[in-house]
């Protein structure tokens, strides 16, 4: 897997802990998940950079939504109609333009909806914004706190009553604090739009 948005060491900094080998270990795997959860989440990658070819699309309107960015060149793009006995016909530098190369919008010809694209570009791979770094060392730490000290999310008390049972949750009992529901809003401002 390419390098995660987040380090254990950013993951201990923002805890404010220092992480044995073991811990350590766990926090890497920890980042890796949040990336992958991260990358899903939004439907795009700030993973790594290089040339990405025949990258397939469904074309739905009349943009395409890389699936990394930000894009520096887009060097081909070819449509298909779908159909098992048609061919690919490339467009021309004239029809296929990169309209955002910040986000990887490529904007193609009215006609074309239903139609596959087939695009072939370079992502410029400068890694992940500052946000997206923030939000994924609020989400991996939080993550790991619950496994430096599983006491904080279970039952710190128990009480039976006639008829009655009250229990009462250690730390937050199950909620999101602040800081999580901030960083989940974060990467949400860079999810793909979703064209149904």
């Amino acid at each position: 897997m390419p390098a995660p948005y987040t380090t254990p060491a950013r993951i201990a900094s923002h805890l404010g802990v220092t992480l044995t080998t073991e811990q350590a270990a766990r926090a890497a795997d920890v980042a890796d998940a949040v990336t992958a959860w991260i990358d899903q989440r939004t439907g795009r990658s700030w993973q790594g950079g290089g040339a990405i070819v025949d990258e397939l699309h469904l074309i739905v309107t009349d943009r395409v939504y890389l699936n990394a960015a930000p894009v520096s060149v887009v060097s081909s793009v070819a449509v298909h109609p779908g159909t098992s006995h048609a061919a690919w016909s490339t467009l021309g530098a004239d029809d296929a333009l990169l309209f955002d190369p910040i986000r990887g919008v490529v904007l193609l010809p009215i006609g074309y909806g239903g139609y596959y694209a087939q695009v072939s570009y370079t992502s410029v791979g400068d890694g992940p914004p500052d946000d997206i770094m923030g939000a994924a060392d609020v989400l991996s730490a939080d993550l790991m706190q619950t496994a430096l000290n599983p006491e904080s999310a279970g039952a710190e008390s128990v009480s039976v009553g006639q008829n009655d049972i009250t229990v009462r949750y250690a730390g937050a009992g199950g909620q999101q604090s602040a800081s999580v529901k901030a960083a989940i809003m974060a990467v949400d401002m860079h999810r793909l739009p979703v064209i149904a």
